[in-house]
């Protein structure tokens, strides 16, 4: 028998802390100290290698200690500094079979009047159990006055001993993974049935794919449909749903069941009673283990408002109370010696959960009156739990506890057999009561107590396959106890002490419940829970040593340096680092990049690095951390280089020259957008140099400075109050002055200079300044040329040489003055009015006709010209607006003795030319005219605002250019006509923004100039109709059919049908609308037919007979041709639907060879995935990917989100994340592009299928429940940071992290 080390550490007399606390650097340390004195041989000799198996992953889930959530799939907190927990758990065990163990059949016989261990009894009681002693010395030391079991108090408390309830969820709520065993169960035999029914097959069915959802479904038509439901199919509904709950799911549709089968009249029997109370402790442990994390985060001030509310809606649920109150039900009737064991271990581990020692000594008192029934380990445990977490300070009820549960497993009165389906599990559950016991002493304030009972279980002499009757040698887990007791008692240099001790042993960890003859080196949890701790105390010095440490004792451990555990370290660091002086700053920073953030998302962690860096000014060394971050030059992947210059040019007026030519240069290099704000920022960083660095610059520098310069030309914007850039002109002089070349820059900025000189100066500024600047300059003049170029060159298409636009019709002008034909005015005038089934043929008339007076020297008014001018435009005739335009300077030349009137004219044909070139997609070139009429202090009319607005281009932000147009049309008092008000409330509501649309819909109808139209109205109504404000749609419908002159068309109608059919489904609103249509004498339109399919394809009940003869009456109808999406809508009737693939592939392929139909586009390939999603075909994707390219279809983002979330589905996250990281973002700002379908196929341009796909914000939200649902928190937050980099919306970005709120949602 080996010495008792407790005694050379503490003296006999006191067991108090202090006692422990004062010696922590020589006595508590003498523990692990091997030497004569302690004569501790295991320590100093060869251990039994023994079996490193741990527990199945069937094991308990433990539920106890705080620090032993590394032992389960939960993972573990990292450090007040609101830190990511991990989910990963690959080296660490979990124990649920053992927490509610196996039904099976006893393999002992039923006893009877067993007699009871007497190790707490007294002479006057020698039979007296565990219960009854407790009982009996509660009441004499008034221990448990307080609530009855019906009034359970919710209260968490600090506990080493629950490490996994407060940290396994503290940053990750969905408490267990969705892998984890579910409760085993086995029901009470119900009596004998006729024949399985149709539901009873069905949710058979259900319940052995695992699906949620298709169990769902199953049990929904058994309470919809089924007239004369059996118990025995409700009793088969609730196991079903029970065992296919995904893990954080609130109870809601298990208790309506149960509420169904009441309202049946159906009398609940013992099984319906043992899934009621199975499913709801189930609940009740996810609650605890979510509950106690977000405690956590409050009690560290880290808890966000969604925490609080959170919190909130799980205590309102009040499992615990529902728990009890079933168990005394069934308890009170025949039925109570029919309970099953586990039923008492899962009511035990809620008592302790709750802190209701009443409510366990009512549950335990009936498992003691069991004569047919032993108790597991678990039992006392549990036990131990409750009174440690009471009034039993001094720790007496828990010890009793533990003393007999270590005479009645000496007597062999503990079940080691009937409880587990594997050998090591008694072995395990015996070891986590030892390990309870000593976190026990540390909580009641005796940490002697702790080392004694650890010094005895490595004075044991069983081996490390010890039985019922032997004190266990400590396992991993037990040192860890330890350690953690230390850390929750506050005495942290104790625990470093004993950890750093067992870091100088050689046998290395083993399974954390697996018994070891020799001590056992630190396994992952004693890391987890020191550096934890470490990081909690800011000392993070200590803290960066403890973690080089961990990299280094990792491989030869077999330990792996978790994710979690580098959050940590970085996290910790980052609080403090705004306190570092810039040198300890730099090195920290060297540290974290070179040792620390490794596999973890290297934007969202080193962001806050380069921030703090900037703030400081250490503006090379945050460059350095934000440019070296790997896979940064993969094109299309977005760079934080983007936020970083951001973060720089907001922090810092002056920003040098080198800096801001650093951060273009690596923005170029990593294929990242420069931002026009920024751009206007490196140009005033290159104005405030000294001296122009040539040297140092090479053409890249200097085309970009061009660049920026010419869009600065064209449009001032973004300019600071300081701005002194000199401009375009400068800008060249200062390259001419240092000898650069005009002839290296590439030629299309060499045009955008050309353009804009001319526009701005004029022809002859253009040709001195080039030949002042020198012979590079001069030799980008075209000498042959025969006139000096025109503005129909500034507009010229990008792909068109300098110079090479001379018109047809130049050659041909007459030398002398034109004049004004009041005749040929008319002529024109008239063709362009007269009514023809051909635009094209009035606009060739029209002009040939202005040609052929051109010829005489004639011409029509400006306001004509300027109409022509428009309507070519309108048909894209960009040759012959520029032909016209140029004519018109002749106009213009000829009015030069009326000023007025060559003023009017000038405005006229401007303004007709933004109209024109807006029409017809140039809008560059129609922002230059726009700024030639702002620059002559006029403003454009409301139709050339109008079709600027119309023709904006997308962003993200989508409204902010088109409402910076319409607010710069009111500064300049433009009063807006129909028009106008129709296009900036269109895209309003494509923005979603319904409320700015209501108001300038107000406004438009309060100005009393431009009345609303039916486009008007069917823009607000979409407005409303996207945002799901059904009462505001249906009251503006209603206004708009009452208005005035009303003239009904099909787009208000369908809006209403699509509103009815997909945001708010209704089918017989949806056909109140159609039927409104047909009223109206409107023919229906192919989206209106696909509306119809919808209504009855889609919406419950759903009646595809209806929708196939709606299909039939498309076919028939000759004025509207067949289009894909009503081939998608087939296949998402019968696919997802109903559930027949056959029938959905037998569409699919019917396509090609179906009488009318066009090609296969996107949107049928997108339903097809989404069939194969539904089905859990994963198999059939690549093949018809592989098809859709070799049809030539550009997939989308829509396609990639459902093979997203069918990979995700199938649990094969590596294939999801590769398709996510297989898209690219867009231009910062700017829209996605080619992922949305028109209504009208044929308007649709051919895209490349090569061409990249583009995310969109779906995109990412399907990206972040993937990674939920799959249990990775880590991952979706690092997602969420990469999104707020894109610069979405707010509304956006709320929306997807809104997600990780509620964390019961998973893949829908």
């Amino acid at each position: 028998m080996l010495p008792k080390v407790a005694t050379h550490l503490l003296h006999t007399t006191s067991r108090a802390v202090v006692a422990v606390q004062n010696q922590t650097h020589t006595t508590i340390r003498n523990v692990l100290s091997p030497g004569p004195s302690t004569s501790l041989g295991p320590w100093g000799g060869s251990s039994n290698s023994g079996s490193n198996n741990g527990p199945s992953s069937g094991g308990q889930k433990y539920t106890g200690s705080r620090f032993y959530s590394g032992y389960s799939d939960a993972g573990r907190a990292v450090t007040q500094a609101n830190a990511i927990t991990s989910q990963d758990g690959s080296v660490l065990q979990t124990d649920d079979s053992d927490e509610v163990p196996s039904t099976r059949p006893s393999s002992h016989a039923p006893r009877s009047n067993r007699p009871r261990s007497s190790s707490l009894t007294t002479p006057s009681s020698p039979e007296l159990g565990v219960l009854k002693t407790v009982q009996l010395h509660a009441r004499s030391r008034h221990a448990f006055a307080g609530r009855a079991v019906d009034e359970p108090a919710l209260v968490r408390r600090n506990s080493t001993a629950n490490l996994e309830e407060r940290n396994a969820v503290e940053h990750s709520p969905p408490p267990p993974s969705p892998s984890r065993p579910r409760t085993p169960h086995v029901a009470p035999a119900e009596p004998a049935s006729p024949p399985e029914s149709p539901a009873t097959i069905a949710i058979r069915k259900a319940r052995s794919t695992g699906d949620p959802g298709q169990v769902a479904q199953a049990v929904r038509d058994l309470v919809d449909h089924s007239k004369s439901p059996s118990l025995r199919e409700y009793n088969l509904a609730l196991v079903s749903l029970r065992e296919t709950r995904r893990p954080g799911e609130p109870l809601v549709l298990l208790m309506q069941t149960y509420n169904a089968m009441l309202k049946h009249g159906l009398i609940p029997n013992l099984r319906t009673y043992f899934e009621l109370i199975t499913a709801i402790t189930d609940r009740d442990h996810e609650i605890f283990t979510t509950l106690t994390g977000l405690e956590t985060r409050v009690s560290r001030g880290s808890a966000t408002p969604s925490d609080h509310r959170h919190i909130a809606q799980l205590r309102a649920e009040n499992t615990f109370d529902s728990a009890m109150k079933l168990f005394k039900t069934v308890n009170t009737s025949d039925g109570m010696s029919k309970i099953p064991l586990y039923l008492y271990v899962a009511l035990l581990r809620s008592c302790a959960n709750h802190q209701n020692k009443d409510a366990a000594l009512h549950v335990l008192g009936a498992l003691e009156s069991r004569s047919d029934l032993k108790p597991v380990a678990s039992v006392f445990r549990h036990m131990i739990r409750v009174f440690t977490n009471v009034e039993d300070l001094d720790g007496t009820n828990a010890e009793m506890i533990f003393d007999e549960f270590v005479e009645r497993s000496a007597q062999g009165d503990i079940d080691w057999v009937t409880a587990y389906d594997d050998a090591n599990g008694p072995r395990r559950q015996h070891l986590q009561v030892y390990n309870q016991m000593i976190e026990a002493h540390f909580r009641m304030g005796a940490p002697d107590r702790a080392v004694e009972l650890l010094e005895k279980m490595m004075s044991s002499s069983a081996p490390a396959a010890f039985g019922p009757a032997d004190v266990p040698r400590p396992a991993s887990s037990t040192y860890t106890a330890i350690i953690a007791g230390f850390v929750q008692s506050g005495d942290l240099d104790t625990a470093v002490a004993w950890f750093e001790r067992l870091l100088t042993q050689t046998e290395r960890p083993r399974s954390p419940y697996e018994a070891a003859e020799t001590v056992l080196r630190p396994d992952a949890v004693a890391w987890a829970c020191i550096l934890d701790a470490l990081a909690f105390a800011g000392r993070t010095q200590q803290l960066n040593r403890m973690f080089l440490a961990l990299v280094q004792c990792a491989p030869k451990d077999s330990l792996r340096v978790r994710d979690a555990d580098r959050e940590l370290v970085h996290l910790a660091n980052m609080q403090h680092f705004a306190e570092l002086t810039d040198a300890e700053a730099a090195e920290t920073t060297d540290f974290l990049v070179h040792h620390v953030l490794g596999r973890l998302d290297q934007t969202a962690a080193r962001r806050p690095l380069w921030q703090n860096l900037v703030a400081r000014g250490m503006l090379q060394k945050a460059i350095d951390v934000a440019a070296d971050i790997p896979g940064a030059t993969v094109p299309g992947i977005e760079h934080p280089l983007a936020a970083l210059a951001t973060e720089i040019y907001r922090r810092h007026t002056t920003v040098p020259y080198t800096i801001a030519r650093q951060l273009v240069r690596l923005a170029q290099e990593r294929h990242v957008a420069v931002e026009p704000a920024q751009a206007v920022r490196v140009l005033q960083a290159y104005a405030d140099a000294n001296d122009v660095p040539a040297a140092d610059m090479d053409i890249q520098d200097w085309t970009f400075l061009l660049n920026a310069a010419v869009e600065q030309e064209i449009v001032a914007s973004h300019r600071p109050s300081d701005y002194t850039f000199r401009g375009l002109v400068a800008l060249l002089e200062d390259m001419s002055a240092v000898g650069v070349s005009l002839t290296d820059v590439p030629a299309r900025v060499i045009r955008q200079i050309k353009k804009t000189i001319f526009v701005k100066y004029g022809t002859d500024e253009l040709y001195a300044l080039f030949n002042r600047l020198g012979p590079s300059f001069a030799s980008v003049l075209d000498p042959s040329e025969q006139a000096p170029p025109t503005l129909a060159s500034a507009a010229e298409p990008e792909a068109e040489s300098p110079m090479e636009t001379n018109m047809e019709v130049e050659a041909e002008l007459p030398a002398q003055e034109v004049h004004i034909n009041k005749m040929l005015n008319k002529s024109i005038e008239e063709t362009l009015m007269r009514p023809s089934s051909s635009l094209t043929s009035t606009l060739d008339a029209a002009y040939g006709a202005f040609r052929d007076g051109l010829m005489r020297q004639q011409v029509p008014t400006a306001f004509t010209i300027g109409k022509l001018i428009q309507g070519l435009g309108r048909q894209g005739m960009l040759d012959r607006v520029r032909d016209v335009y140029s004519a018109a300077q002749l106009l213009l030349q000829s009015l030069e003795s009326n000023k007025q009137a060559q003023s009017s004219s000038w405005f006229a044909i401007e303004n007709s030319m933004i109209i024109a070139l807006a029409h017809a997609g140039d809008l560059e070139a129609a922002h230059i005219h726009r700024m030639r009429i702002l620059e002559m202090h006029g403003a454009p009319t409301a139709d050339a605002y109008g079709a600027l607005i119309l023709y904006v281009k997308d962003t993200t932000d989508d409204t902010s250019n088109a409402l910076a147009l319409f607010h710069e049309a009111q500064v300049h008092r433009v009063v807006p006509n129909q028009y106008l008000y129709n296009n900036i409330i269109s895209k309003l509501a494509k923005a979603r923004k319904a409320d700015y649309a209501l108001e300038l819909f107000e406004q438009m109808k309060a100005g009393g100039v431009a009345k609303p139209s039916s486009i008007t109205y069917g823009a607000v109504i979409g407005a409303c109709a996207r945002v799901g404000d059904v009462h505001a749609a249906e009251n503006l419908f209603a206004e708009m059919v009452a208005s005035p002159g009303y003239r009904a068309r099909i787009p208000p109608f369908n809006t209403m049908m699509q509103l009815y059919t997909t945001t708010k489904p209704n089918r017989e609103r949806a056909l109140f609308f159609y039927n409104q249509l047909r009223s109206a004498n409107i023919a229906p339109t192919a989206y209106t037919y696909k509306l119809l399919m919808d209504a009855y394809g889609r919406l419950d009940p759903v009646d595809i007979p209806t929708m196939e003869q709606i299909w039939q009456a498309l076919q028939d109808d000759p004025a509207v041709e067949l289009q894909g999406n009503h081939f998608a809508t087939l296949i998402n009737a019968y696919g997802c639907v109903q559930g027949d693939l056959d029938k959905a592939l037998s569409v699919f392929r019917s396509i090609p060879t179906f009488p009318g139909a066009p090609p296969r586009d996107a949107l049928v390939f997108e339903a097809m995935i989404n069939t194969f999603v539904a089905h859990r075909r994963t198999d059939l994707m690549p093949e018809y990917i592989a098809l859709m390219h070799s049809e030539g279809v550009h997939m989308t983002a829509y396609i990639a989100n459902f093979l997203i979330k069918g990979y995700a589905d199938v649990g094969d996250m590596n294939s999801a994340r590769s398709i996510f990281e297989g898209l690219v973002d867009p231009p910062s700002g700017i829209a996605a592009f080619n992922n949305h379908a028109p209504h009208e196929p044929a308007t649709s341009p051919i895209i490349d299928p090569r061409e990249p796909v583009y995310r969109e914000p779906s995109t990412w939200e399907v990206m972040v429940r993937a990674e939920l649902g799959s249990g990775n928190r880590d991952n979706a937050l690092a997602l969420l940071e990469r999104l707020k980099a894109r610069g979405y919306p707010t509304a956006v970005e709320n929306r997807i992290s809104g997600i990780l709120i509620d964390h019961s949602m998973v893949l829908s």
